[in-house]
């Protein structure tokens, strides 16, 4: 690229998850500098942009649903939570339905303090994977938190439930 302007402004629209605004602009610059599809993925590539668009939709080049709860999970575990919400609602665009991206974004809006959100994706979460203990449990505390004692006495009990009834404890 001529300017790092372009690149700025393209990691600023990247960094915000504005799909369409991002995918306008790369149009433009790709057309100003006559860059190939590949030139375009090296570029992102190059500066921590890891995908690459079509023309109609999200590709995938070397991200997936598994790279993008990787990502996510490891900033929630080093509480980056905003972050880690921004990879899960990236996932959510690519349809990528994960029971366990919806725990990590439940998880971190916890942390937040959007407890009412957090709920909901903890719901989602448990939806998906009904045995999650861990989802019951952190739901139960939030409940708690809130004091919504009933509600959390039964996600606790549930969480119990499905530790108890594991093979894993079985075996002890």
């Amino acid at each position: 690229m001529k300017t790092f302007k372009d690149l700025d402004e393209l990691k600023r629209l990247y960094d915000q998850l504005n799909i369409r605004q991002f995918k306008e602009y790369l149009s433009k610059v790709k057309s100003i500098y006559d860059l190939s599809e590949r030139d375009v993925k090296e570029l992102l590539l190059k500066n921590n942009i890891p995908w690459v668009l079509s023309d109609e939709s999200l590709v995938d080049s070397n991200i997936n649903c598994d790279y993008l709860e990787s990502l996510a999970e490891a900033c929630k575990d080093s509480k980056s939570h905003e972050k880690s919400i921004e990879y899960c609602n990236l996932a959510f665009k690519i349809n990528c339905i994960n029971p366990n991206i919806y725990f990590i974004k439940s998880y971190c809006l916890h942390m937040l303090g959007q407890y009412e959100d957090a709920i909901y994706y903890y719901d989602k979460s448990i939806e998906g994977n009904s045995k999650n203990h861990s989802a019951y449990n952190n739901k139960a505390s939030l409940l708690s938190q809130t004091g919504k004692t009933e509600e959390a006495l039964k996600n606790f009990k549930r969480a119990i439930d499905i530790v108890v009834d594991s093979p894993k404890h079985k075996e002890l």
